[in-house]
């Protein structure tokens, strides 16, 4: 399992950022997403891992790099939450949108569409951001 969270974590450090910092956020929450739709029994493995309350370094910088990018808006004047808030909402989005396809087959439904996904970020994008970063 450890192994799992370091591949992930090497994932996430190996992505090309875009310098927009809400661009960046935006890719960084459709990678953690991607994961979990390209593997949902290991998603699922490694969040009850977190859950249980193993101490997991690489899960804990990958939540850094979140608060990375969250910094960054934040640096930009546009974040209308405090850093933390935000980054707790972004996450609980992305683990939302991810447990979409871990339970799939428990609802009896196919995964969720791509609408549905963009949905739940752009819903948590919008309310991280000040109106006036919002246009």
């Amino acid at each position: 399992m450890t192994a799992a969270f370091a591949q992930f974590l090497a994932r996430k450090k190996a992505a090309v950022q875009s310098s927009d910092p809400v661009t960046a956020l935006r890719e960084g929450w459709n990678d953690y997403v991607r994961f979990a739709a390209a593997r949902p029994r290991l998603y699922a493995a490694m969040m009850g891992r977190v859950l249980s309350g193993v101490q997991i370094p690489a899960a804990q910088q990958a939540f850094a790099l979140l608060i990375e990018r969250i910094a960054a808006i934040d640096a930009q004047g546009w974040l209308d939450l405090t850093v933390e808030a935000a980054a707790d909402l972004m996450w609980a989005s992305a683990n939302a949108a991810s447990l979409l396809y871990v339970t799939a087959q428990l609802r009896n439904t196919a995964p969720p569409t791509p609408a549905v996904l963009e949905d739940i970020c752009e819903n948590a994008i919008r309310t991280i951001l000040t109106k006036e970063s919002k246009g």
